[in-house]
């Protein structure tokens, strides 16, 4: 398992927005980002690799993320983001639809095609990054799940929402390959 932790801490205001650009495309991969205040954003990202699937903790000032079209044509494997916001909702827009999905709900997001993510608030999110090959493994089709807010309070939604925090608080070397595959197999299950 690996691990990385980026903050915007200690850095000048003016070197926050750039800063940040960098390390949102190393984390999921390029996009433009536009901030409500660039000189007074907040963030910190920590990222761990839990065999083929990525686990992060997002905590940022309001913010938009735009995936857009010149972002993708050089894209060479198909990825989703699944995002679990904790602290307020974010708005998401992709393959014609538009949704908002509040704390206590998850959502996936196709990364090979146009979006728009944003919150008004400071936010908290969890967010799996998986290849399309190993979700589709487990679920037939799975872009038919995608700009659609699913729940994360109960059932096995909720025991995902859970596993995923749990194991981006706890994740040890030996255990990370096992625990991300068992999470895909319940986000399987909870779709």
């Amino acid at each position: 398992m690996s691990f990385a932790r980026h903050s915007t801490n200690g850095l000048p205001a003016q070197d926050r927005a750039g800063h940040w650009h960098g390390v949102i495309a190393e984390a999921y991969f390029p996009l433009h980002l536009s901030f409500r205040d660039a000189g007074h954003f907040e963030g910190s990202l920590e990222m761990r690799t839990l065999g083929d699937v990525g686990l992060s903790r997002l905590r940022t000032e309001p913010v938009q993320y735009e995936r857009q079209k010149h972002h993708i044509s050089a894209t060479t494997e198909e990825q989703y983001l699944i995002t679990i916001p904790l602290r307020s909702p974010v708005e998401f827009r992709q393959l014609g639809r538009e949704v908002r999905c509040d704390p206590g709900g998850f959502l996936l997001e196709r990364g090979d095609e146009p979006y728009r993510f944003s919150y008004g608030s400071a936010n908290d999110l969890c967010v799996l990054k998986v290849a399309k090959s190993l979700l589709s493994e487990k679920l037939r089709d799975p872009d038919r799940f995608c700009a659609v807010v699913f729940n994360g309070r109960e059932g096995l939604g909720g025991l995902f929402t859970t596993m995923a925090q749990q194991v981006e608080q706890i994740a040890a070397d030996q255990a990370g390959s096992v625990l991300g595959r068992h999470l895909i197999e319940l986000l399987a299950l909870s779709l």
